[in-house]
């Protein structure tokens, strides 16, 4: 198993809580809920933990995986050599003493000529849609009666990184190509049309030019019309929130110093507004308040939080952390 550190934060005014990985030994990707959390790690090896009990079992596989998402009832997998896997979450069991090997509960779920290709990039999914980025393309699943599998490959010289699937199955995704990186949405997802119905690029009258987008998440029906979405996107200059139908947005470069975001995540509600918004350079965790536009909370080893306390790894209310301070390498935030 890879050895990792993590933090779990609260936020003392709503109840909320934020998880945050610390990247020691290789941390891909993960994926949380109410009651688990699953990594993906370096050296071919899968972390499954169940948070509330700090249970772990892990297993490991020839090629490893890049990436891991989950609904109500299975855990999704992005393997870099066999495709998408998963298992039913109803068959896991959890031992506190000994690790599980999960090889018996990992199972094939889609490959070639199915989707485009046997790696997988990065996986996103909500109740009914599943979404795929490899080198090759994009492929849209849904899961639920009527099924489907729309597949999509790059334009030439372009290649997808980070994703996001809303309820009705359009796949927002960032984008990079010679010039630039931009951020896409899908049209009909149960077609083959492979234009876009949204294309903001780097360099334009929203983002900045030479820069990098590193994470993307939206809230449906946000923006100040109450039909159209609002994105949220971290990039290596800033992180913007964007209102999709007027293209408003904001823009918040960090107040430590530092700039280069590397996640992001909103409360469900959020907007350019109002709301928070959590997003995270590589050593500072910050939460915005819309509404007034200023931080609200901040973590890190020198910067205390409205809690009154660092981002490092203390016992906070029961929880038990390592007495390590976290000064560098967040590489994601996810809220449950």
């Amino acid at each position: 198993m890879s050895s990792y550190d993590e933090i779990l934060i609260e936020d003392y005014n709503t109840g909320n809580w934020i998880l945050s990985d610390r990247y020691i030994d290789g941390i891909y990707d993960q994926w949380v809920d109410s009651d688990y959390q699953w990594s993906t790690a370096t050296s071919g090896s899968l972390d499954y933990i169940y948070i509330r009990g700090m249970q772990a079992i892990s297993w490991q596989e020839d090629g490893g995986y890049n990436t891991v998402c989950g609904n109500d009832n299975k855990i999704f997998l992005g393997s870099r050599t066999h495709g998408i896997q998963y298992m039913n979450k109803a068959d896991l069991t959890v031992d506190s003493e000994n690790p599980i090997d999960l090889s018996t509960y990992i199972q094939d779920y889609l490959i070639p000529p199915q989707i485009t290709d046997f790696n997988i990039r990065y996986l996103y999914c909500n109740d009914n849609y599943l979404v795929a980025l490899t080198p090759r393309g994009i492929d849209i699943i849904k899961y639920t009666h009527p099924g489907f599998i729309s597949n999509r490959l790059y334009p030439a010289n372009y290649q997808a990184y980070k994703c996001f699937v809303i309820s009705t199955g359009h796949a927002y995704y960032t984008l990079s190509g010679t010039s630039n990186w931009r951020i896409s949405k899908t049209k009909n997802p149960a077609s083959f049309d492979y234009t876009t119905s949204l294309d903001i690029l780097t360099g334009g009258s929203i983002l900045a030019g030479d820069i990098k987008l590193t994470d993307l998440y939206i809230t449906e029906g946000t923006s100040r019309d109450n039909i159209s979405n609002t994105i949220f996107c971290a990039t290596t200059s800033g992180a913007y929130i964007i209102e999709e139908n007027t293209n408003d947005y904001y823009y918040f470069s960090g107040s430590l110093g530092d700039y280069s975001f590397t996640s992001i995540w909103a409360d469900y509600n959020a907007n350019i507004q109002q709301s928070r918004v959590y997003v995270s350079s590589a050593t500072c965790l910050y939460v915005i308040n819309m509404s007034s536009k200023e931080v609200y909370s901040r973590w890190k080893a020198d910067s205390i939080g409205i809690n009154g306390k660092p981002l490092s790894y203390e016992h906070w209310d029961g929880i038990k952390y390592t007495t390590t301070p976290i000064t560098d390498n967040i590489v994601d935030v996810n809220k449950f």
